[in-house]
């Protein structure tokens, strides 16, 4: 969920650790499926009922399965890597993933180049993921986890394509598996094969009925399509499986914000808030009930909400969704024309992200969220030759990261000083070479668009964001201004 959008989610351990490491001669090796370093049966047998779960987004289910293995085994390293990925927080997650790295040494070469991915994704080094990405794949490239795996990477990368070759793949090792269903069935949708999409939802669900999440997953693509009373009802089938399935209350007020009943919309996310069993459900439900009184046009409750949350994330020590609040409040209060009040969240923000106790990485990582920011700003002001010379000092630190996902945002900033200063096919060219799957930068291309004259062209991208039924607050400030623009257009084309 993208709700900041500037702003920059045995008989012996030896005997026991052979065992566990040779005994893949049989259906494993053939399947050419990794093994893991563990001196624990146990602990082996822990990990795998909690990866069963993770990977069918059941992380307060998992998070517990993950923690006795580490007791049965304190030197697994894999297992760390998992659990920093099963929720609790910032400070959890990076203590687990720092674990994990320094135990890789001792684990065999898949685990290895598996943690050092992570590490490198966390640490946002595009280069060195995809290189750690590919060794693995080299080492196993019929490991069904190991292509789901790659699948993700690449719908990380808005390479959707790659991303379903992936996932079709790892299908293809096992029929049976039912994650990398869940996973085909989103890339589906993002490529707008909404009937392949709800294929592979429905095998899903056939795969793992008495599971929460394929009914949670089938309801979002109901959702997208506007199918909201049969959304809802997949949802509460979900809650039905597992009534702590706090995502499924999330869906249910995302339905509601779409049929503009934005007060049944924040109870079921303040249900969410109430019953989740981890602060990553908490923080994620107060962003969806900022973004609801965006939808609704209430930008100072908003920003209230934005500043509960920052106040409530730091009082947890979760210092990088209390910085976020404070970016997203700025980007609420910006879009709005609130210069000063903005400036001041952006300060807060700044403060929190140069916060010694994180990590390096993470403190240089903020630096391309800080430089965004003010260069919004400037922009908002109409700074633009000040905003020029930040994007351009952008531009030098990003130019050495090899990082796509940081060159699409520079794209976008780029995109949108050249919108305000009425430098329209300047802007569209920088706007395709930004974020393709969102909403916001189709709405900024759509205005583009209209500064050129081409109604039509704009008139597409107005009804593609009213139709996009995702929720986050980027999408929460554009898709009012979109569906008005229709309804203007709709209005205009009248007969008197």
């Amino acid at each position: 969920m993208r709700n900041s959008r500037w702003f920059i989610h045995s008989t012996g351990p030896l005997c026991a650790l052979l065992l566990l490491l040779l005994s893949p001669t049989g259906a494993l090796a053939q399947k050419g499926e990794m093994s893991f370093t563990t001196k624990s049966s146990e602990a082996l047998k822990l990990f795998h009922e909690g990866r069963d779960k993770l990977e069918n987004v059941e992380g307060p289910a998992a998070a517990p399965l993950f923690d006795r293995a580490i007791q049965a085994d304190p030197d697994f390293a894999m297992v760390y890597l998992f659990r920093a990925q099963s929720g609790g927080g910032f400070q959890v997650f990076r203590q687990n993933l720092a674990k994990a790295v320094d135990l890789s040494a001792k684990a065999s070469p898949g685990e290895r180049e598996w943690i050092l991915f992570a590490q490198a994704q966390a640490d946002n080094n595009a280069a060195q993921a995809k290189a750690h990405l590919d060794k693995l794949l080299t080492l196993f490239p019929n490991d069904k986890r190991v292509n789901l795996l790659a699948g993700n990477y690449y719908r990380g990368q808005s390479n959707e394509q790659m991303a379903i070759q992936a996932f079709t793949k790892a299908t293809q090792l096992d029929k049976n598996y039912a994650a990398a269903y869940n996973q085909l069935g989103y890339s589906r949708s993002a490529q707008g094969d909404y009937k392949k999409a709800e294929t592979a939802f429905q095998d899903y669900i056939r795969l793992r009925p008495n599971s929460p999440n394929p009914y949670d997953s089938y309801a979002e693509l109901l959702l997208k399509l506007g199918r909201y009373d049969e959304s809802i009802a997949q949802y509460r089938k979900a809650l039905e499986k597992d009534p702590a399935f706090g995502g499924s209350l999330a869906g249910i007020g995302n339905n509601y914000i779409f049929k503009r009943d934005y007060e049944k919309a924040r109870q079921s996310y303040q249900e969410q808030f109430d019953r989740a069993p981890n602060l990553n459900q908490k923080i994620g439900a107060m962003n969806l009930m900022i973004a609801s009184y965006v939808h609704e046009g209430k930008t100072a409750d908003a920003v209230q909400t934005a500043e509960r949350l920052a106040k409530f994330a730091e009082e947890q020590k979760q210092i990088q969704p209390a910085a976020g609040a404070h970016s997203t409040a700025a980007f609420i209060l910006l879009e709005a024309g609130k210069f000063e009040e903005a400036a001041k969240h952006l300060a807060e923000a700044d403060r929190l992200r140069d916060d010694p106790s994180l990590p390096e990485r993470v403190r240089e990582n903020n630096r391309i969220g800080k430089m965004s920011n003010h260069a919004y700003l400037l922009m908002a002001q109409g700074k633009f030759d000040e905003a020029r010379v930040q994007l351009e000092e952008l531009s030098k630190f990003i130019s050495t990261r090899n990082n796509p996902l940081e060159q699409r945002r520079h794209n976008e900033l780029m995109g949108m000083l050249e919108l305000k200063q009425g430098n329209h096919a300047k802007a569209l060219e920088h706007f395709a070479k930004a974020d393709p799957e969102d909403p916001y930068v189709w709405y900024y291309t759509a205005q583009a668009y209209e500064g050129k004259g081409d109604k039509q062209n704009a008139k597409m991208l107005y009804r593609r964001i009213a139709d996009w039924n995702q929720n986050d607050t980027g999408y929460a400030v554009v898709r009012p201004r979109a569906v008005a623009n229709l309804e203007e257009d709709a209005k205009a084309s009248k007969p008197r």
